[in-house]
């Protein structure tokens, strides 16, 4: 059914975009940002973890 849906043709080519084309590929395009910004979420906790594990005791903090 998906595949009856054209949405767009490319000129000179023979590529066909169809609804399910774009499901998928939007699919794959989300999964990549998914993993850059939580990738970026967890580099910034480690740099946290170890910026706050030098302190040795709570006085050293005022």
């Amino acid at each position: 059914m998906l595949e009856f849906i054209v949405l767009g043709i490319v000129p000179g080519t023979n590529f066909v975009l169809t609804l399910s084309w774009l499901l998928l590929l939007g699919l794959i395009a989300a999964g990549f940002a998914f993993a850059y910004l939580e990738g970026g979420k967890i580099r910034t906790v480690r740099r946290t973890n170890k910026a706050t594990a030098k302190v040795s005791s709570p006085n050293q903090l005022a």
